[in-house]
């Protein structure tokens, strides 16, 4: 005969399992952008929406990198695209640590979406762009 106190630990080991998992969903799903509602805004308007605490740094960024616009803007020998001129395979690395969603490197908001990730995660200096307005002016 098992204990009774053997049981309650293993019905709380149980929960506490469950808990877990669903909190690994529950984090998995935040990392899923919700596209539809904001198909048809501007780059400014979803670095708005989407940049929270950094959408006024990701917003300068974005007019030094590509003057806020997206489609079929080319930089780097066109090695980079899109209103945050990333490079595909930042891109895709990026995309792999953000989610298990695959993104669209071609997609607004997707690049969107992946750089207010890569700002919250630290990753702002991939971008030449931050860089520079990270840096005092000279002579002043």
């Amino acid at each position: 005969m098992i204990p009774d106190i053997v049981i309650t630990s293993l019905l709380w080991a149980l929960a506490d399992v469950q808990k877990a998992a669903d909190h690994i969903k529950a984090q998995e799903a935040l990392k899923t952008p919700p596209k539809a509602e904001l198909a048809t805004s501007s780059p400014k308007e979803l670095i708005a929406r989407l940049g929270g605490k950094h959408a006024p740094i990701m917003e300068r960024v974005a007019y030094c990198e590509s003057g806020l616009r997206h489609e079929g803007v080319y930089g780097d020998n066109s090695l980079a695209y899109g209103t945050f001129q990333y490079h595909r395979g930042t891109f895709e690395w990026f995309n792999k640590r953000a989610t298990t969603t695959p993104l669209n490197y071609y997609d607004l908001y997707d690049q969107v979406w992946l750089t207010a990730w890569a700002f919250d995660n630290g990753l702002e200096s991939h971008w030449t762009c931050w860089k520079l307005l990270q840096t005092p002016p000279k002579g002043g």
